[in-house]
């Protein structure tokens, strides 16, 4: 079975086999890690990973998780559900409560070719808790080894899976833990705060450690991958040494400094490059939603792009994507003078 922990950008492929480097991966985020994005970060500066958005295993299974069939007599997968090649190795994560709908999205995982499936057992939203999914999950570990088992019947062992989750519901539990690392995963994720703690204090990654010993001492080859307040690949890279972890991910930050995976250690961008890759992932979004999202879902990226420049306030007060690229053109062509 191959493994999505050991690939890697190809320069690090050999580093990363022989464990010289700790994996570095782009978190699941809902309304942010979407295909354009991802598009972007493979150029300005890969993950070692890339996950998906979080995707609702009862909206692919209503769906039939196919669209309609295209020009060429095939199938389209649903947007939340496409990549690219240059997006590999790509991972996607699913979030639900019923093991045949996950039995049926990790089968269509494979047939899509994905590298990895993971499951979302940390979200804390309150809409995904109703569900019984997401964080809900760590009240009932009977479902979530149903799922789990679900999903490797799914796959069939062709792919990874890997759960993602916190350090508990309201206090933190090292026997969640155990409990996920005895159902023989091929990696676990762990958000360094509890379900009701939101994102709100700071992430333990003490405890996240105290996993890591866990798993040594249980003798499992699952690899523990640490989350939470990790703003950039060095302080990452300084986690999993000083805690063990095999990896680290990075979530929210990437819309404070999207060129976080940057490995060639630039002291800055510059605003003619901020706004060329602004201008392409509007291209980007224009075409894959073809209309079919608000332009407001694309300011977010934008002001990630020219914060600190006296460009994020017009962008912010525009009201239509073709106000944003004429005012981002404007500039680029007066640098140019």
């Amino acid at each position: 079975m191959k493994s999505f922990w050991s690939l890697g950008n190809t320069r690090d492929k050999q580093k990363l086999a022989k464990g010289k480097k700790p994996i570095a991966i782009l978190a699941p985020m809902s309304g942010v890690t979407d295909f354009p994005f991802r598009e972007i970060l493979c150029e300005i500066g890969k993950p070692d990973v890339i996950f998906t958005e979080f995707v609702s295993t009862e909206m692919i299974y209503r769906r039939g998780a196919v669209s309609a069939p295209d020009k060429k007599g095939g199938v389209t997968p649903p947007l939340q559900l496409q990549f690219s090649k240059k997006q590999r190795p790509i991972v996607v994560q699913f979030f639900g409560s019923r093991p045949e709908q996950f039995e049926y999205c990790a089968k269509l995982a494979v047939k899509l070719g994905f590298d990895g499936i993971d499951i979302n057992m940390g979200c804390p939203d309150r809409k995904v808790q109703k569900q019984g999914a997401g964080s809900e999950l760590i009240k009932n570990p009977k479902l979530a080894a149903e799922i789990i088992r679900a999903v490797k019947k799914g796959c069939g062992g062709k792919l990874p899976v890997s759960v993602k989750t916190r350090l508990g519901y309201r206090k933190k539990d090292l026997e969640w833990i155990r409990f996920l690392l005895e159902q023989d995963l091929d990696a676990l994720t762990i958000h360094g705060r509890t379900a009701s703690q939101g994102y709100g204090g700071e992430a333990d990654w003490e405890m996240i450690g105290e996993a890591v010993k866990l798993r040594n001492k249980m003798k499992l080859k699952t690899l523990i991958i640490g989350n939470g307040d990790v703003k950039d690949l060095c302080r990452g890279a300084i986690h999993c040494a000083q805690y063990g972890t095999d990896g680290f991910m990075i979530g929210r930050q990437i819309l404070h400094n999207p060129f976080v995976f940057c490995r060639d250690e630039r002291p800055f961008v510059s605003t003619e490059e901020r706004i060329k890759v602004a201008l392409k992932h509007i291209k980007l979004f224009e075409k894959f939603y073809d209309s079919k999202k608000d332009f407001s879902l694309m300011k977010k990226y934008l002001k990630a792009y020219l914060s600190g420049t006296e460009l994020k306030k017009d962008l912010m007060e525009a009201k239509t994507i073709k106000e944003a690229r004429k005012i981002l053109e404007k500039k680029a062509l007066n640098s140019k003078y």
